[in-house]
């Protein structure tokens, strides 16, 4: 019997789920600008989203880093390392920022290598759900739907071999899934707190990625998605890297190139980073970066709500690979704010909750 795998893309967010013809098996995934974020329901997988040119290497003992692929398509051959691996082994492996990446093909690359991972065998036919930040959605949503469509190709990968193609592509609204995921229980589908829909008022996402952050706002009494309170703004996690990069320039005298995340990322942790053949202990101007950006998020997220609205939000959810650490930003403006658990897979995971609650309803 063929099985068909439902997969739920987001270029930005997304998920995947799979039947047997028995049973529903749920694959959430969300193909971020930073990472690539997916689960079938047992295992996570979290690996940079960056695609660099691969080559034969000599491997250490116990050198075992995913992902290195083979990738044919209509247009050819390609040998790729994918994540981690890229980031470590190729001059190449740059984040892409750009608003229209999903022509790209390294994101085609990552797309199809991600669905094989999840991939049960070749008889899957995967049925793809993806999402695009609401500045873009209404522009990009055809022409995304139809670039993941026509997508197909053969991804050897950890081993395997398997034909990859969707058998079909919804794209909806960005940051959804995670405001799924904060209002869902995750077994029963119904919400974990009831006293949040007693009386009127709002409930507020938001969701801090690499490139965006994107807000969603619902109201409580009815239950509506409030799409003109909705949006996304051009600020996120590469921001910090942008700011802590002008920083370093300016005591160093030289700032480290945008693709060593992981040096910004230690900085940004630790306030401490050794560069330039010295270390640099910086916790007092991390911290200066760290307020500067996330009052930038939250005032733009204030700014599309109005006075009135702000008055009447019962709860703001947190997510996002940068959404935690904005937590002590947001509670000085409301009452309750609550970080999403895992909040970097809170998308891939909501995803899954927002295909079944709309299959419900």
């Amino acid at each position: 019997m063929e099985t068909m795998t439902v997969v739920g893309l987001d270029l930005g967010y997304g998920y995947v789920k799979a039947t047997n013809g028995e049973q529903d098996i749920l694959f959430p995934l969300d193909l971020g600008y930073g990472y690539v974020k997916a689960t079938n329901g047992e295992q996570d997988i979290l690996f940079p989203a960056v695609v660099g040119d691969g080559f034969e290497r000599t491997t250490m003992l116990g050198d075992v880093v995913p992902y290195e692929v083979v990738l044919e398509t209509g247009q050819g051959r390609r040998h790729l390392f994918l994540g981690e691996l890229a980031e470590r082994e190729c001059l190449d492996a740059i984040v892409n920022l750009s608003s229209r990446k999903h022509e790209d093909e390294d994101t085609e690359a990552l797309v199809l290598t991600t669905l094989a991972l999840l991939m049960r065998d070749e008889g899957d036919a995967p049925r793809v759900v993806t999402g695009l930040p609401l500045a873009h959605y209404a522009l990009q949503k055809e022409s995304l739907q139809q670039r993941l469509a026509h997508m197909q190709g053969a991804v050897t990968v950890e081993g395997r071999k398997l034909k990859v193609s969707a058998a079909s592509v919804r794209v909806v609204p960005q940051a959804m899934g995670a405001m799924m995921a904060g209002l869902l229980d995750t077994r029963t589908l119904k919400p974990r707190d009831e006293a949040l829909l007693r009386h009127g008022g709002y409930l507020l996402l938001v969701d801090i990625g690499t490139r965006t952050t994107g807000f969603v706002v619902f109201e409580t009494r009815p239950f509506r998605y409030v799409e003109s309170l909705s949006g996304s703004v051009d600020v996120g996690g590469h921001t910090f890297m942008q700011e802590l990069s002008r920083l370093l320039g300016r005591v160093a005298g030289e700032s480290p190139s945008l693709s060593d995340r992981a040096l910004y990322q230690e900085l940004l942790e630790t306030g401490s980073v050794f560069f330039g053949g010295r270390m640099h202990t910086l916790t007092d101007e991390v911290d200066m970066v760290r307020q500067r950006v996330y009052t930038a998020v939250m005032r733009e997220v204030m700014a599309k709500l109005g006075a009135q609205t702000l008055g009447k939000v019962q709860a703001v959810f947190l997510a996002g690979g940068a959404g935690a650490g904005a937590a002590r930003y947001f509670q000085s403006h409301f009452a309750r704010v609550e970080v999403l658990p895992d909040a970097q897979m809170a998308n891939a995971r909501g995803f899954r909750l927002f295909d079944l609650a709309t299959e419900l309803s």
